[in-house]
């Protein structure tokens, strides 16, 4: 039977899979769940952004797991102004993996890994250099993978668009969510607050940000379900 270790970097890319298997209760950064779908045995991990100790957390369930595929799941934002909320793209080392999401109708178009939030400039750059989307998470866990087994497990990155080039809010406020030496995320609605009281022009762009995330959340959950079942 296939060995799948799938990772999430928060509970909100994975709180859809513990509640679809009966344990919403176990969702929090460093939790696991395991279960059997479609035939494979898929071990789940809630990781952490990105940062050495969620790096470690998933070297530490590859040894201990020892998958044949690692598939890492969850938001991205997007680069480009075509890109819509929602729209799912992937990258993989497995021609498997690769021939099963594209039946799918999955697109396979590179994603950018940056160690800091993007704000749009930077979207815009990588959009110009060929990337459709972009994260904080793959090169660290891909890494892990090459490094914690004798033999590497494939790799498959898959994400959800949660935010488009104009759902944009600014890179400083999402970075301060971030915990980057506990992997959390931690919300901050007050620091939202402040920043559109301070510049209230800000306001339609976080409206619409709350929308296009929300959309795509929904879209994700009821989606992503299938997409494991699926590989």
């Amino acid at each position: 039977m296939k060995k799948l270790l799938v990772v999430f970097p928060t509970i909100f890319e994975a709180d859809c899979i513990f509640k679809n298997f009966g344990q919403s209760e176990k969702c929090k950064v460093g939790a696991t769940c395991e279960f059997d779908l479609g035939g494979k045995s898929c071990r789940v991990l809630v990781s952490g952004i990105g940062c050495e100790k969620s790096a470690e957390r998933v070297a530490e369930q590859i040894k201990k797991f020892r998958p044949d595929e690692v598939l890492l799941c969850g938001f991205a934002g997007a680069c480009r102004k075509e890109i819509k909320g929602g729209e799912f793209f992937f990258q993989t080392d497995s021609p498997e993996t690769q021939k099963k999401l594209s039946e799918l109708g999955i697109a396979e178009k590179k994603i950018a890994f940056l160690e800091h939030v993007a704000d749009r400039k930077a979207k815009t750059q990588l959009a110009e250099s060929g990337y459709w989307a972009v994260e904080m998470e793959s090169r660290l866990f891909a890494q892990a993978a090459r490094e914690s087994a004798p033999e590497s497990p494939n790799f498959t990155h898959l994400r959800c668009i949660s935010d488009t080039i104009e759902a944009d809010i600014p890179a400083e406020i999402v970075e301060k969510s971030m915990n980057r030496q506990t992997g959390e995320l931690e919300v901050r609605p007050l620091d939202s607050i402040r920043a559109i009281i301070k510049t209230p022009k800000l306001l339609p762009t976080f409206i619409k940000f709350a929308i296009t995330a929300g959309n795509a959340q929904k879209h994700y959950n009821k989606q992503l379900p299938n997409i494991l079942k699926a590989l």
